[in-house]
């Protein structure tokens, strides 16, 4: 019995999975998407419940929520989230308080918020009750509505699960669901809804080998708005761009929007850009292309390489993007082709050479792993002096001095006796205060 019903809830975790798969989960997409709205047809379900702007419908263990956007399914994206349980769920209801579930084995209500316990009980929308004016029944799978009036109006099919939310009347029939409006029944809309997942799984293709190639030519351009983006790690060279989907945004976002950035890699369906050390995922048609861009000046001139360094095959440092086998040592003469320099650009950086063969080019490398010094230039000559002497230089600097102090002296004392007359002429004779005898 445990085995059978293990194996029972086996297969309704993987029906609600089949059921409630976002597109493109799990599968690997060519280009990048110019949005990500998809669409859900509300069927395949095993229960619903319709509140506000919301809307929740149950398969085997997964609800899936919609939020946000226009339910009366008519028009507007919502947000869709989905929680899987680790059994069955049995009902699933609106209060206004929020979405409420029950699971199988448990007798407990359930908030779909937090997952706690809730207060509020799952309603029962007994037929054969006035609801709105209308009365309803199914019969057989026929569903017959009353208007108290006219005669009941029939509609055949295999109806089940009526539910009256928000003044409006809805029902199952064969898992689809209807909206039933003064008799008349109709296939509720499709739900327009945001999903990233198809931007965790964009193959690579040829990008990890086209990105470690030498780009002389750069590509720039200014990203629109309307469009989304994704930040991708390049290093990791799969056959998947390594992606996290929940960190798509949108291009209208001051991250990108208007901003001219590095075309690193493009294809039919998929841009590769750069602004800054962040690398992007983006659809080819987020880009307005900046042809008279000037971002580079010719040097052509020798140079050295200040220290041990590695080439890049764009002016963008990353693993991809690394000529691990051509390593730089310090030292080492080059030839500088060009500068390229740019606000998208981490650094500036210089396009260099082999200086032997100035058309056998090595790569990009940030411009403070050059310098104009050369280290293997030959130290300056030495020039000897045609008339060497061992004699110390010290004395006669001693005696240079000294000859110097007695000059210095030597004036000081004849200006002091030239200016001696003087002195004696101005000095006066102190009046004689003595008193005389008489």
């Amino acid at each position: 019995m445990k085995k059978l019903l293990a194996l029972t809830i086996s297969l309704c975790l993987a029906l609600s999975a089949l059921l409630f798969a976002p597109v493109g989960a799990g599968a690997e997409v060519e280009g990048y998407p110019d949005n990500f709205t998809v669409q859900y047809t509300p069927a395949g379900f095993s229960d619903y419940a319709i509140g506000g702007n919301a809307a929740a419908f149950s398969s085997g263990a997964t609800i899936m929520l919609f939020d946000g956007g226009d339910i009366s399914f008519s028009e507007g994206v919502c947000t869709r989230t989905q929680k899987t349980f680790s059994s069955t769920v049995t009902a699933l209801d609106c209060t206004d308080s929020g979405f409420i579930y029950t699971l199988q084995g448990d007798e407990k209500v359930y908030n779909l918020s937090d997952g706690s316990e809730s207060g509020a009980k799952i309603k029962n929308f007994e037929l054969d009750q006035n609801y709105g004016g209308y009365t309803y029944s199914i019969d057989s799978g026929t569903l017959k509505v009353w208007d108290h009036k006219n005669n009941p109006v029939d509609t055949a099919g295999s109806f089940s699960k009526f539910k009256f939310y928000g003044g409006e009347a809805y029902a199952a029939d064969n898992g689809r669901l209807k909206k039933v409006t003064a008799g008349n029944v109709a296939d509720v809309p499709a739900i327009s809804y945001i999903d990233f997942t198809p931007a965790g799984g964009i193959a690579a293709g040829s990008a990890n080998e086209e990105l470690g190639a030498v780009n002389k030519v750069l590509s720039f351009a200014r990203v629109k708005a309307g469009y989304y983006a994704t930040p991708v790690d390049l290093s990791d060279k799969g056959e998947v761009f390594s992606a996290d989907p929940s960190s798509t945004f949108k291009t209208d976002d001051q991250k990108l929007n208007g901003k001219s950035v590095l075309v690193l890699y493009k294809r039919n369906n998929l841009a590769v850009i750069s602004l800054g050390d962040q690398a992007y995922l983006t659809s080819p048609s987020a880009l307005d292309p900046l042809v008279e861009r000037i971002t580079e000046e010719k040097v052509e001139r020798t140079a050295d390489i200040a220290d041990d360094c590695h080439p890049y095959s764009l002016p963008f440092i990353d693993e991809t993007t690394r000529l691990a086998d051509d390593n730089l040592s310090g030292g080492m003469e080059i030839w500088v082709v060009k500068k390229v320099y740019a606000e998208e650009l981490l650094h500036d950086f210089y396009l260099i050479a082999y200086a032997d063969d100035h058309d056998d080019i090595i790569g990009y490398v940030a411009t403070g792993h050059v310098t104009e010094f050369h280290f293997n230039e030959e130290p300056p000559q030495n020039i000897k002096d045609p008339n060497p002497s061992d004699k110390d230089d010290v004395r006669t600097v001693v005696l240079i001095l000294a000859v110097v102090v007695l000059v210095i002296v030597a004036v000081c004392y004849l200006t002091w006796v030239a200016t001696s007359d003087k002195r004696k002429k101005n000095k006066k004779t102190p009046p004689d205060d003595t008193p005389k005898e008489e």
